[in-house]
């Protein structure tokens, strides 16, 4: 949204950086996201869905984009993405459950996302510790 808002090059730069430092979390937080809720034999297929999703969005989205920035032009283009966004984000909070908490979960159903030994308790709480410079040395 910040980007409809800009008016010269300065805030334009600031407005993209601010843009790739809020995007740059999104893979790591959706993989965290996904590992709970679906068993270990199929996680791969749940992170193949919204990867592909990332690369379909790209494509599906040039038409959409340009019926919307003809009648209202390019700086609308990005209130209105963003105010989706920020709608499936409020959305979003109130929706998402872990496992664990969901209201309506059943117990087999959630044995069944447990299966493979993934639960929210142990994606955040790792034996492991790699300081920051030991984290270079992995390809």
């Amino acid at each position: 949204m910040l980007t409809g808002a800009c008016s010269n090059l300065t805030t334009l730069l600031f407005a993209r950086g601010i843009l790739g430092i809020t995007k740059a979390p999104c893979w790591p937080g959706a993989a965290k996201i996904t590992a709970p809720w679906f068993p270990k034999k199929e996680r791969a297929l749940a992170t193949g869905f919204w990867d592909a999703a990332s690369k379909w969005g790209p494509a599906i989205a040039p038409p959409i984009l340009v019926a919307i920035i003809v009648p209202f032009g390019w700086r609308a283009l990005f209130f209105i993405a963003g105010g989706i966004g920020l709608i499936f984000l409020v959305l979003f909070i109130f929706a998402y459950h872990q496992p664990e908490k969901h209201p309506t979960l059943s117990k087999e159903e959630l044995d069944y996302t447990k299966e493979g030994g993934c639960t929210a308790e142990k994606l955040g709480n790792s034996e492991v510790t790699i300081s920051w410079g030991g984290l270079f040395k992995y390809k």
